[in-house]
């Protein structure tokens, strides 16, 4: 395996990571709606953390990679506008975006999407 398919597997693996810390967050804080997600401020701030963090590490894998997960791609805007929320003021803050991009990022379509490709980087020799 290249270094460069180890690197993009273990950014894979840990945006897999943070994607379930996101679902974990939501059910734990019981929340349905960007309203629930508004007046909880504790889920709120974890959950934009765990999105820096899967947007972070998405920056580290390699176009290569990243050519085999056309609907995660799908994501990317969102995925850079919800990451770039971090720094505005808690009033700014657009929650309907959060909360849509966390359904879309925590749905099955994704998560297998990025399983598939962790498995075929991690047996790729």
């Amino acid at each position: 395996m290249k270094k460069s398919q180890k690197t993009d597997a273990r950014c894979i693996e840990l945006m897999l990571k943070y994607i379930s810390h996101m679902e974990e967050a939501y059910n734990h804080y019981n929340i349905s709606s960007k309203n629930d997600l508004e007046e909880n401020v504790l889920c709120h701030l974890a959950i934009t953390q765990l999105i820096i963090n899967v947007h972070e590490c998405k920056k580290k894998v390699t176009a290569e990679s990243l050519s085999h997960l056309p609907h995660f791609l799908t994501l990317g805007r969102s995925l850079k506008m919800a990451r770039n929320i971090a720094g505005h003021e808690y009033d700014e803050i657009n929650f309907e975006l959060l909360h849509r991009l966390i359904i879309r990022l925590t749905d099955d379509k994704t998560i297998r999407e990025l399983e598939g490709l962790y498995e075929a980087l991690r047996c790729s020799n």
